[in-house]
């Protein structure tokens, strides 16, 4: 999938801009605070209709306005070109259109452009706390596979609803059991197909991974994945799971929340057998999260048969640091990558060059006009 157009309206910083890009490595370029991040937020909402950055639409609307736009043209690895607009309105919400054609729930577009996104923020897959290896999961197989993002989605609906049970419960237990009961059935089923996907996910996923982190460390270390569930495979039998949740339920109502599910499990990242987020240095956890990132490149590609688009955010430079692990080999195999840097004399490893189109994005919002030159910047 190549992505050859946006049109950001009254978003961040822009007011009316129209970019223009190329199919191979497009360098987005500048002094700090001029929108260069901006533009990858934008890429990256009409991918998967939100931004990376926060959680709320309302922050990347200018104080003068009331409205963002945006507006992309992708042309699918099939030949197929397909016109993604989206519109956020204070007061009305959120639309996506597609083709002209707009798209009954903001989810149908999940998967349909697939992304992999790269900053340094990433760092907390490896070094944070388990919520941010789930979101990793989350987000992988929220893209290749849509009945795990249906089932995730209504996971999250049925944990509140049941959540809200228990925490009611603690003022006034009268009719508990018939209330929490349909929620148990619930979230049992839901428990089991989460599970499931996540383990047949992360033993292929670790297929992908371990060849691209050896190449990385020189074969010097070896990355290995440990999925710690809490609903455990014996909790496959309904009446087990019932009976687990039975033994918990005073303390579930003591703290107004569940704990068993999908919610509460643990991935581990092992370093030569030790745990990553334990003992590894800095520069360990930076090439884990690059490798992780280059996995998921090819894991989403394999799945969808689509090539993603890469965001690369403000993280070349360390990139560019273990280039002599043969990391350029790999990004020479990625399609259109886009990537930010406020490093204005920026050298691109000599080898990625050989491979891959370069196109220049001067980003300077003074006057909102990129400068935009293809080839070596002089």
């Amino acid at each position: 999938m190549v992505l050859k157009s946006i049109y950001l309206q009254q978003f961040r910083n822009y007011i009316k801009q129209n970019f223009v890009f190329d199919d191979g490595l497009n360098v987005i370029y500048g002094y700090n605070g001029q929108g260069k991040t901006n533009l990858l937020e934008a890429i990256g909402y009409t991918c998967i209709t939100k931004s990376f950055r926060t959680n709320f639409d309302t922050e990347v609307i200018p104080f003068h306005a009331d409205f963002f736009k945006i507006e992309s043209k992708f042309i699918l690895d099939q030949g197929v070109q397909k016109t993604v607009s989206l519109e956020y309105i204070q007061g009305e919400g959120k639309r996506v259109s597609i083709d002209g054609t707009r798209t009954s729930s903001t989810s149908e577009v999940i998967g349909l452009f697939p992304i992999v996104i790269l900053t340094p923020e990433n760092e907390v897959i490896t070094h944070g706390g388990p919520s941010e290896r789930r979101r990793f999961l989350d987000f992988i197989l929220s893209q290749t596979d849509k009945s795990y993002f249906n089932n995730i989605q209504n996971f999250r609906r049925v944990l509140r609803q049941r959540n809200k049970i228990l925490s009611d419960a603690q003022e006034n237990r009268f009719g508990f059991n018939e209330r929490i009961e349909p929620w148990n059935l619930e979230i049992f089923e839901l428990n089991k197909k989460i599970t499931q996907k996540r383990r047949e996910f992360l033993e292929n996923f670790q297929e992908i991974l371990q060849p691209i982190f050896a190449q990385l460390t020189l074969g010097q270390e070896e990355i290995s994945i440990v999925y710690s569930p809490s609903f455990k495979e014996e909790f496959y039998e309904k009446d087990v799971f019932l009976s687990e949740l039975g033994k918990n339920i005073n303390f579930e109502i003591m703290g107004g929340n569940t704990k068993i599910g999908p919610h509460r499990d643990e991935v581990l990242f092992l370093n030569n057998g030790w745990d990553l987020r334990k003992f590894g240095s800095r520069g360990q956890h930076r090439t884990a999260v690059i490798a992780l990132k280059i996995a998921e490149y090819f894991y989403v590609y394999q799945r969808k048969r689509e090539r993603p688009v890469f965001l690369l955010d403000d993280v070349y430079t360390e990139i560019d640091n273990i280039r002599e692990k043969n990391i350029t080999e790999y990004f020479a195999k990625i399609g259109q990558v886009f990537l930010t840097t406020s490093d204005m004399d920026l050298k691109i490893n000599s080898e990625l060059e050989k491979s891959k189109k370069i196109s220049y994005f001067f980003i300077d919002n003074t006057n909102q006009v990129p400068h935009t030159e293809v080839g070596q910047k002089e």
